[in-house]
């Protein structure tokens, strides 16, 4: 409920932490990715709307990390993203 106090003071940042899935779809994660690419879609109509108030929406949109403890098996589908 910040919202109406950043209208009312005509300032103000909301920043939402996505996921790289709310870009690009993954095979088998069809639920998931649709989630992030619905909030996406909030957040840059939601941008517009702010607009007029001075109140900055951003999207933060992690990517994929490559760790030593989880590297795929060759010719796995998952090979390819992490390239």
């Amino acid at each position: 409920a910040v919202l109406p106090n950043m209208i009312s003071r005509r300032t103000g940042q909301i920043v939402l932490v996505n996921s790289i899935q709310g870009k690009i779809g993954i095979p088998f994660r069809a639920a998931y990715a649709a989630s992030k690419h619905a909030a996406v879609g909030f957040f840059d109509c939601l941008r517009a709307e702010m607009e007029e108030f001075d109140i900055s929406v951003s999207t933060v949109n992690p990517t994929f990390i490559c760790s030593y403890h989880r590297q795929p098996a060759p010719g796995n589908w998952e090979a390819s993203i992490w390239k």
